[in-house]
């Protein structure tokens, strides 16, 4: 909770002193701060998770945690992989930007758009396989008890 303000400041100073020939890296650099404050609202308000070392698992402390909501998997990972995404994105842009237009490592535009349209859909897709991590067998919960 402490961070979010920092965070935001950030966001604020990107926001407007970030040079204007930056062009997309702003709102690149802009959106990883937006993603940054969603997790830590996300684990440090709304679900604060305490983990059960050596076990694998954690307690929940937070807002919603008493409403039985099992969404929050979903969102954390989606918030998670969202943020890993967009750093990648940024480290390629960079790394494009850098480079002369005559090397061989230089991507078009439109190869580069499509690069980061199967990136993103393929780091998102990864949410879907946690929607069926709460799916409970018959039985299993009695190991737990």
């Amino acid at each position: 909770v402490v961070s979010v303000p920092i965070v935001m400041t950030t966001a604020y100073v990107i926001w407007t002193k970030f040079p204007k020939n930056t062009g997309a890296y702003k709102y690149l650099i802009l959106l990883m701060q937006i993603c940054s404050v969603c997790i830590e609202i996300h684990m440090g308000v709304l679900f604060t998770p305490i983990p059960l070392f050596p076990l694998i698992g954690t307690y929940c402390r937070g807002l919603l945690c008493s409403s039985k909501m099992r969404q929050y998997q979903v969102m954390f990972f989606f918030l998670l992989l969202a943020c890993l995404a967009i750093q990648n994105i940024c480290v390629l842009y960079r790394h494009q930007a850098i480079l002369p237009s005559n090397h061989w490592l230089k991507i078009r535009k439109v190869q580069k758009d499509i690069i980061f349209l199967v990136y993103a859909m393929a780091v998102e897709s990864m949410t879907i396989f946690v929607l069926y991590s709460e799916h409970e067998t018959a039985g299993r919960s009695e190991y737990l008890e």
